[in-house]
């Protein structure tokens, strides 16, 4: 079995017989496996075949709004979006943006621009 083996490129491991009489064998390969190297990670979801819903990242632009108002002391912020977070913004959370502005005494202006991604927030 060892000479057969020899004749496999990946580095194999052989144990000895288990109690029921069986022949574990462990393969480790060397090479890259063919779809690393024909595929690349989505630059959107590093690969892991998912993005955030637009709800959470709604909160998230929320939260990242308060902070900036609260860290640079303004009344006035204009903040550009991904259209799918504005529309969610003048739909959905509408009321959320409301209470900010009236909580904070801020006025708060959303734009929307095409190239930012899902999860990006542009500060004017």
């Amino acid at each position: 079995m060892t000479k057969a083996l020899e004749k496999d490129k990946a580095r194999s491991t052989i144990y000895p017989f288990s109690p029921l009489g069986l022949v574990q064998i462990a393969r480790q390969r060397i090479r890259k496996n063919i779809e690393s190297v024909i595929f690349q990670k989505c630059a959107v979801c590093e690969g892991t075949g998912r993005i955030k819903s637009t709800q959470s990242v709604a909160i998230k632009v929320i939260r990242q709004i308060k902070n900036h108002l609260i860290a640079h002391k303004k009344r006035y912020i204009e903040v550009k979006v991904n259209p799918k977070i504005a529309l969610r913004f003048l739909n959905e959370d509408r009321l959320a943006i409301i209470n900010l502005e009236k909580k904070l005494w801020v006025k708060i202006s959303i734009f929307t621009d095409e190239q930012l991604g899902i999860e990006d927030i542009v500060f004017l």
